[in-house]
């Protein structure tokens, strides 16, 4: 029998040398899959620990040839290094487990399939003995990953054992930690406690460490939170929890939200030390840009949790006013509590309202301290205490004794407790109708009734009465001390409006209003104070014009009747009107003109007496006006408005200073903004709207002399404001008047060389590109030239050819005119020579955008033309082009014209351009899996062809992108359209089976293994 046995393992290790040796042979053959497959199967099926032992070279030299860069397939290889990788790795000789550990480092793919939940655990151990897992490499942090469930005291060990600055390598131990048992979790985060402690590494750890934390918490463990949050809590220099660490206030807050209770419950007072010690620390931080922390908030209405808001200071500040009145509950009469609260309320000012508020929370508990407080007349003075302080007047008022209550009593009516009542009441003098004398009785008399109203439940006698008598008076209160004041403001943080509310205003007749407009004059004193809700007022002419503009719009048809009474009010009422109506245009109201109209007369018999807005918003309107369909305007007023428009045609706004704004101020660079805000522009535009308006209206062509208003501008104004609304009319004023523009199409867009005759060009040039079709007569092609010759030009930062307008103009002329992209004088190699990338690729997400508009898609054959001669043109290692190509790719998925077939040669040269970027790859991914069901063959081979075209250091991060059910689809079509499609197929399956993708190596399983 032994010497059967010896004949075996003779038999089993020659064929094992055998096809160990076939395999290195086929290393430099052209081989098919399955043969690499069925040659790996065979030598396996042969190999055994006597094998190894006495064939270590051999199998080594196996390894290292087979595993190299034109080695074996991954698929197979991957079942040659599993023989390896399940055994003890102490068994085995040393120079093959130098083999093994050396091929996969040096193959990210097999190291991938390598460290794996299959690896026997001695493989990481002697990695862990020679010191890999104190700096560990990404492989070996994918292990870990993986090992969560079998290995957790392994993990463990790393986290103890790691030395390492890599913060995302740190960053990954705590996040797993959430996977671990809770007693190896808590030793990953008591070393995440430790890492967060160096700044750089607070932004990287902070939120993963928080989650870890109440992972922790949830499950019983409490002091290793406590550490953690000690930790991020420690205030640092900068916005702490600001913009970029707005992840982690969230998760602050959800950690503390979620575990408040148990927190508090199981280690209420070291929670509350942590709080207070950081709350401390935060606040002796200098801010020279914060004032006190709610300094004007009380603490019963703290949100900045609720609202994801708030600095470190402020957060720490809520969570510590949540958490001692919920310690306090548990105990009220503990030696522990009792001592807090002493110590706060001899504290300083913000600890103090802390303490006030604990006593409001449990008076009952704390009644001797509250009649202390209570009876102190120096903290009804106190202002900044004063939230809290009322929030113990009104809940501990009845545990007081008769003598207290009476002497709270008696405080509160001698009060206010304040030497500016005399200031204030005098402020509110100057704005009403009453005396100072009236308005210092009134403060002092709600004064006392809001306080008063707070203990109303617990008053006696003659103090009911007298709340009686001041609620009779003046009302109930609409804010008590206690609470924030809650600010109501129109016009920013003061409330403006005019001489009475706008309920009472409504209630006028409009002539009335409009003559209240007209004759009533603000007050000339400050910004008052109405003392009774913190409110801040102002009575002024925009406050009251907006309550004009908002009665206009409630009820145009009568307004629009009485609009000129405003003729000798304040501009601001004429400004608000025509805004308003312009507004009601827009909305499609109707209401009758002629009384805006004999304002608009009135406006231009002296216009510089107005505002440059009113006259502004005078011809925004008349151009509204008349453009609207649903309006018989300006019928009836024709010369009226004719005479108006002809006096703002030579308004002097925009002078030349507003015309061209210096840099940093609005309309800097920008004709068109300058233009809609200036009166000379906007009259210009209303002009043009009524020659439309004349012109439509007759059969005859228009006299000459209507036109001279506008040729007076193109020749005469230098507004480049002016001249871009020029520019915008363009196509209009050629169908009124071919003749005026053809004679002075030079003046419209003058190609002088100096700055100005730049300017100018350009404001008509780009406003002339935005807002018409292109002009492709033989005359004008010279002016398409001279605009990109100007692209080109950086001596005037601020006044630049609009690129995406003058493009769509370019690529129209190439698909619709006698244009040939081989043609070296051809407007559109002239576009290309002058643009940059961005130019480039906005010429070809023009042509892609434009993809089902039919016309466009009959000059395909010319956007193939031009596609195929950029690509001949590009460099594919220049990733800025990648951005362009992959527009013309947009072309064929968008076309209704052409197909993947038709284009295969031209994709298949697009494709490196594209291949690196995530996002491209997987539209393009997803555009192959839907033409695999249509084209299956071509489809594949395009997918082989942008899988290939991936470099190898891009590789993982690609096939992460990848998603699975289109490369399902992709692997289906491609088994159905036959074997060649196949091949392929599993090729492509072989390289994403590498990146641990279980789908893949299930389809190579299913068509490889027998």
């Amino acid at each position: 029998m032994q010497e059967r046995s010896d004949h075996i393992d003779i038999a089993r290790r020659g064929a094992c040398i055998y096809y160990a040796e076939k395999l290195i042979q086929l290393v430099g053959e052209n081989r098919t899959f399955e043969t690499e497959v069925d040659y790996v199967t065979s030598w396996s099926t042969h190999l055994t620990d006597h094998v190894i032992n006495e064939e270590p070279g051999l199998i080594a030299q196996l390894i290292e040839e087979t595993v190299a860069d034109d080695g074996l397939r991954f698929y197979p290889l991957s079942l040659l290094i599993s023989e390896f990788k399940k055994r003890d790795a102490a068994e085995l000789p040393d120079e093959i487990v130098e083999s093994v550990l050396d091929s996969v480092d040096a193959s990210c793919a097999m190291a991938n399939d390598f460290y794996d939940t299959d690896l026997n655990q001695s493989w990481a151990e002697l990695l862990f003995q020679d010191g890999a897992f104190t700096n560990p490499d990404s492989n070996l942090i994918s292990y870990l990953g993986r090992i969560t469930e079998t290995q957790p005291k392994f993990i463990r060990r790393v986290a103890e054992e790691i030395d390492t600055d890599d913060n995302r390598t740190l960053r990954f131990l705590i996040s797993i930690g959430r996977d671990l048992p809770v007693d190896d979790a808590a030793i990953i985060g008591q070393q995440g406690a430790t890492w967060i402690q160096d700044d750089e590494a607070y932004g990287y750890l902070a939120s993963h460490t928080l989650r870890l934390a109440s992972y922790l918490a949830e499950n019983g463990e409490y002091d290793v939170p406590l550490e953690m949050l000690e930790a991020i809590l420690e205030p640092r220099d900068g916005d702490q929890l600001d913009i970029d660490q707005g992840m982690v206030r969230y998760n602050l807050t959800t950690m503390l939200d979620e575990n408040f209770d148990d927190l508090i419950n199981e280690r209420g007072e070291q929670l509350i030390g942590v709080f207070a010690s950081k709350l401390t620390a935060a606040l002796d931080q200098r801010d020279d840009r914060a004032g006190p922390v709610a300094a004007r908030t009380s603490f019963a209405d703290l949100h900045y949790v609720e609202d994801n808001r708030g600095s470190l200071k402020e957060i720490l500040l809520e969570y510590f006013v949540r958490a001692v009145p919920a310690w306090v509950a548990e105990n009220t009469t503990g030696n522990e509590q009792n001592e807090l609260v002493e110590q706060l309320l001899s504290g300083p000012t913000l600890l103090r309202r802390v303490g006030f508020y604990v006593l409001s929370e449990h008076p009952e508990s704390f009644e001797e301290t509250i009649q202390d407080e209570l009876t102190t007349t120096e903290n009804y003075r106190e202002h900044q205490s004063q939230y809290e302080f009322y929030l113990v007047l009104s809940s501990g008022f009845e545990y007081l004794d008769d003598a207290a209550q009476t002497q709270v009593c008696e405080i509160i009516q001698d009060g206010p407790y304040t030497d500016s009542v005399e200031d204030q009441a005098a402020r509110m003098a100057e704005r009403g109708e009453e005396p100072a004398s009236y308005f210092e009785q009134r403060i002092r008399e709600t004064w006392r009734r809001d306080r008063l109203y707070m203990i109303s439940d617990h008053l006696e006698g003659e103090y009911t009465d007298q709340l009686d008598e001041l609620v009779e008076k003046y009302g109930e209160p609409d804010r008590l001390p206690s609470r924030t004041p809650q600010t109501t403001v129109s016009g920013g943080i003061v409330r403006e409006r005019g001489p009475v509310e706008t309920e009472e205003l409504r209630e006028q007749s409009a002539e009335k209003v409009l003559t209240t407009a007209v004759e009533w004059e603000p007050p000339e004193s400050d910004l008052w104070d109405t003392l009774e809700d913190d409110q801040l007022e102002e009575q002024n002419y925009l406050g009251f014009s907006r309550q004009l503009r908002e009665l206009i719009m409630e009820d145009p048809q009568r307004y629009a009747r009485e609009i000129s009474v405003l003729e000798d009010a304040n501009p601001r009422y004429a400004e608000a009107a025509f805004r308003a109506f312009s507004e009601l245009v827009d909305d499609g109201e109707t209401f009758p003109w002629e009384s805006i109209i004999e304002l608009g007369q009135v406006i231009i018999a002296s216009p510089t007496s107005w505002s440059k807005q009113v006259r502004t918003n005078l011809a925004k309107l008349i151009n509204k006006g008349i453009a609207a369909d649903a309006i018989e305007f300006p019928a009836g007023t024709e010369s009226a408005v004719k005479s108006i428009l002809r006096t703002l045609l030579t308004d002097p706004d925009p002078d030349a200073d507003r015309d061209q704004p210096p840099e940093g101020m609005a309309g800097h660079g920008d004709p068109v903004q300058v233009a809609i805000n200036s009166v000379r522009p906007m009259a210009v535009n209303a002009y043009i709207t009524y020659l439309s308006w004349q012109d439509d209206r007759t059969e005859d062509d228009l006299s000459q002399d209507i036109f001279d208003p506008i040729r007076d501008r193109i020749l005469e104004d230098p507004s480049l404001a002016v001249r871009s609304v020029i520019g915008r009319r363009f196509g209009r004023l050629y169908s009124l008047d071919p003749d005026l523009i053809e004679e002075h199409l030079t003046d419209i867009f003058p190609r002088d060389t100096d700055q100005n005759g730049r300017q100018r060009f350009i404001a008509a040039w780009n406003s002339y590109t935005a807002s018409n079709r292109y002009w492709d007569d033989d005359s004008f092609r010279p002016y398409y030239r001279h605009a990109l010759n100007l692209i080109d030009i950086d001596e005037d930062q601020g006044y630049q050819i609009a690129v995406r307008s003058t493009t769509a103009h370019v690529a129209s002329i190439y698909l619709f005119e006698d244009e040939d992209i081989t043609d070296r004088d051809s407007l559109i190699r002239q576009f290309y020579h002058m643009v940059d990338r961005d130019g480039a690729k906005e010429l070809a997400s023009t042509m892609s955008s434009s993809m089902g508009n039919d016309n466009v898609e009959e000059q395909w054959g010319k956007i193939r033309e031009l596609w195929s001669w950029r690509l001949d043109t590009l460099d594919p290692d220049d990733e800025a082009s990648g951005e362009e190509v992959y527009q013309f790719l947009d072309c064929v998925r968008n076309s209704s014209k052409t197909t993947v077939e038709e284009e295969d040669r031209l994709i298949i040269r697009s494709l490196p351009f594209v291949a690196h970027k995530n996002h491209h790859w997987r539209r393009m991914e997803e555009w192959f899996a839907e033409q695999s069901i249509s084209y299956p063959v071509v489809a594949i081979e395009l997918y082989d062809e942008l899988v290939e075209t991936v470099s190898c250091e891009d590789w993982s991060a690609i096939a992460r992108n990848s998603e699975e059910q289109n490369r399902s689809r992709l692997y289906e079509s491609a088994e159905a359209a036959g074997n060649d499609s196949l091949q392929t197929a599993l090729d492509i399956a072989d390289q994403f089976a590498a990146e641990n993708n279980q789908m893949d190596r299930e389809f190579l399983e299913q068509h490889l293994t027998r």
